[in-house]
This record gives structure tokens, sequence and C-alpha cells, in this order.
């Protein structure tokens, strides 16, 4: 639960508190400053605890100035404090006698993030498989990790991205610099998806940024990246140099990895970690899709006469979101189900969900469409779902150098010319030579490097694109084809 409040204090100056309850730590108070960590202390929920905690608060430097003001005002807001918790979280008196922990911060009128060091500096390092290394500040979890380090450019949407089910197995570099900066949004629902993610929990193995944000900004915000991560056991690095990662995966092409985030006082071993290199696995020679996959059907949306199956090869939410908008109810159906067993749910359509991995290690789910297309059921593939459709009828695919992950890829209509700025984030494509035999056409190419972006089947309604055409986040320019795959079930 969180909740936040700001206070104007005489000279106009504004405080922002923000109120925190879990069941874990009970109620905390956080007033959030230009660093992470600020004299702090633990006050029990009570008038005296603000204000001894505020007064406390006020020796730290970089609010000394604010003294006078804060002691003018300190009982108008302790009591204005008292009362509004009071009234938002403790309505039958029953909230536990935990404690508040207080930060002060003082800004303008409008409140700006701040990128700041932390008081804490952890160290953390990323090795290569080539060898060569990055070491920075460690965020998120002191943990160990391997994956494959791949990159985004995307400039905003890093909530989507890390819980982003195609990102298993992978350490992600984020290129843009200031990440973090408008927090992480609460985690409310409907219909049974969460509204501002793309899966349950962060999907990535690892993260890496150039400049970590401390303090965020935004109204939605409940907590900070830092806190996210800690969270959901997911380590992270800052400070170090993306733009060259970036230029070397562009020239080497993506890489295996490790990234160590060390505890307080500990260093990382490089003679231990290049060891260890050595044996790291390719993520890609799991069955990633069955990491990610559910494994019993999942409803949504229940009481619509259309229903929309997808097939769950780690399916982003947004695409959820975007069927249960057009009024059809949706049924999630593990990945290895057989065509006989999804056709008993009477679909109108059939989605075929993106996914991490390699799409050559879902053979079961490539023949399950081949025979779904065949009975003349509508079907669409979207990013994995692709490259699955594909092989199910056929064809063939192949990894790609560096992958598709940004929010500006073109995709190139080849019958009327037009292009499209669309959201993609996969590492493999269709290999266009091997369509020709298939029954499907190539539909999209990429105007950046000419590989297939989409394709057709020439008699049956069954289309699929590399690209997420609900975006979540992105330029939403292609959510037409959720409309042109409905017609064709005559929704």
């Amino acid at each position: 639960m969180i909740g936040g409040k700001e206070i104007r204090l005489e000279d106009g100056t504004w405080l922002e508190i923000i109120f925190r309850y879990s069941t874990a730590s009970g109620l905390t108070v956080e007033r959030i400053g230009e660093e992470k960590n600020v004299e702090q202390g633990n006050y029990p929920i009570s008038h005296g605890g603000f204000k001894e905690a505020t007064k406390e608060c006020m020796n730290h430097p970089y609010v000394k100035g604010l003294q006078q003001t804060i002691d003018n005002d300190i009982e108008r807001t302790c009591k204005s404090l008292v009362g509004w918790v009071e009234q938002k979280f403790c309505p039958t008196n029953r909230v536990p006698s935990q404690s508040l922990r207080i930060r002060p911060v003082t800004y303008g009128r409008a409140l700006n993030p701040k990128f700041a060091k932390p008081k804490e500096r952890f160290e953390a390092v990323l090795l290569l498989e080539d060898g060569s290394f990055f070491s920075g500040s460690g965020f998120g979890a002191p943990r160990h990790v391997s994956g494959e380090v791949v990159f985004s450019t995307s400039m905003v949407g890093y909530p989507e991205a890390l819980t982003d089910a195609s990102y298993k197995g992978q350490i992600l570099t984020l290129t843009y610099p200031l990440v973090g900066n408008y927090g992480v949004p609460p985690r409310d629902s409907e219909n049974g998806i969460l509204k501002y993610f793309e899966s349950d929990s962060i999907k990535v193995t690892g993260l890496i940024i150039q400049e970590l944000c401390t303090s965020p900004s935004h109204w939605a915000s409940a907590e900070t990246l830092d806190e996210w991560l800690v969270e959901e056991n997911v380590p992270g690095i800052w400070g170090i140099d993306t733009r060259k990662l970036v230029k070397k995966l562009r020239v080497k092409g993506v890489m295996r990895g490790i990234l160590e985030v060390c505890r307080e006082g500990e260093e990382p071993d490089l003679k231990k970690l290049l060891k260890e290199m050595k044996s790291v696995q390719d993520p890609n020679s799991r069955d990633l899709v069955g990491e990610v996959t559910i494994k019993e059907p999942v409803y949504h949306g229940i009481g619509g006469n259309r229903r929309v199956v997808v097939i769950d090869c780690g399916v982003k939410y947004g695409i959820l979101r975007s069927l249960l908008r057009r009024g059809v109810e949706v049924v999630r159906l593990p990945y290895n189900f057989s065509s006989k067993e999804i056709l008993e749910y009477k679909p109108i359509g059939i989605v075929v969900s993106n996914g991490p991995g390699d799409p050559k290690k879902c053979i079961k789910t490539a023949t399950c469409t081949r025979e779904l297309v065949e009975e003349g059921i509508p079907v669409l593939g979207i990013c994995m779902g692709t490259q699955v459709l594909t092989l199910g009828m056929g064809g063939d695919t192949f990894k790609l150098k560096y992958g598709h992950r940004s929010q500006n890829q073109p995709a190139l209509d080849l019958e009327t010319g037009r292009c499209y700025i669309t959201t993609q984030n996969h590492g493999y494509a269709v290999d266009p030579d091997s369509v020709e035999d298939t029954g499907l056409s190539v539909w999209f190419i990429n105007a950046n490097d000419h590989t297939v972006e989409g394709v057709r089947h020439k008699r049956n309604p069954a289309f699929g694109v590399q690209w997420h055409p609900e975006a979540e986040p992105g330029p939403l320019d292609t959510e037409f084809l959720f409309d042109d795959f409905l017609k064709q079930g005559g929704a």
C-alpha cells in the first residue's frame, strides 16, 4: 500500500512525504532527498516520534538552511502528518507498532529526480566471454549470475522491459543513460493482469545501466528501481561505460557474461570469474519457454461470447490487455498443449505469443500451430510466435548478431510501401529463403537490415509479425493488426 503527501512550508518550499505499508516492514515514511541515504532514524508512530525524527533529520547539511522554517512549522507539520497517516492507514487502530523511516528533502515547485551516488558503494563487475570486463557500482541484490548480455536502445519503459519474459536468461543493458527517474509503478491489477508490468515478476537475469536514479519523480511511483531489484533478488551494475559495451556487442555480437554484485566490504575475484566463464552455459541451449509458460489454463475476461486462445510462450500482458479491450474472452494455455486440446476451447482465433530463447526449442508448439493453420482457424503470431509459425509451416530461422531490441524499428510493408515504427525485442529471425515453399509469403521487412519482419499465409487466415503491435511501451501505429485478426475470426 502506497500513499504520499506534500506539505508547503511558510517560505514556499515544498516537502514531499511518501508513506509505505507492508506486512513485512509495517508502516514507513520517507521524505525523499537528494541522496539515497541521509541521516535517518527509527521512531514510533506518534506525534512525538515525528517531531523528534524531523528535528534530527534537519542536522543533515543539505537541509540545514531550512532549519528555522522547519522549527516554525514543526507542530503544524507533525499534526498534519499524524492525522493523515491515521486516516489513511489506521482506520481501525490496528497498525502494528512498527517504526517510521524519515528522510528530509527540499526542492522547488517541481520535483526533479536526483541522480546521486548512494552513501554505501557495493563493488560490481561485468565479465564477458571474450575476457573483457567492466567495473562499476552494484545495486539491487548482491548476487552472482550469468547469462547472455544484450542491449536495448529504448528510452523509456524499463518496468515493462524488466518484466518481459522474452528477456529470460539475459543480462540486459539499457543504452539510455538515465534509468530509474520515474520509479516503479504500483502492482495494480485488472482482469487478473498487472496493469503496468508485462508479467508478474522481473524476468531479466541482471541489469546494466550507466546512471542510477536514487530519488525518482512520478505521481504513480511506488518504489525505486534499486528497491524493486532487491525485492526480486536481481543484481544490477551502474556507473560503467554502456556506450563502449554496446559498441563491442554490435561489432562482436551478443556474448555470454557474468555479473557479480558483491556484498559490502567484498571485491570481485577476476581470476576466479575468468576460470568460471569457460563453463558458463549459453541460456539459449535451455528450454527457456518452458521456464516462463503457465502450467495450467488461465481465463481472463470470463463471460464473453467470443474466445481467443493465447498459446503462452512467455506472453506480454500488454497483448492480453489489447485483446480484452476489444471485448473478447482470453484463455491462456501452456505452450505444449496439442491442437486437439486447444480446439476444445472453441476459439475464434489463436495467438502464438512472444517468448525467450531459440524458437527451435518449441517443436511441439510449431507442429501444433501448423495443424491449427490447416484447420482454417485464424492465427496471429507475435515476435517469437512468427518464428514458430514459420517453423511449423516448414521454414527456418537463424540467430541475429545482436538482435532487434528498441522502440523505433522500421517495418516496411512490401505490398503498400508504408513503413511503421515498431517496438521489438527478439534475437532470432525468419530465414527469407526458407519461406518460398511453406505457403507463407514475406509481408514486412526491416528497413534497416532487410530481415523478415512479417509473414502471411497465401490461402488461410494466418499471419505473424516480429514486432509488438500492442507496444507497451512504444508506438501504437500497428494496433490495427489485432482488429484485422479478430475480423478474420468473425468478431
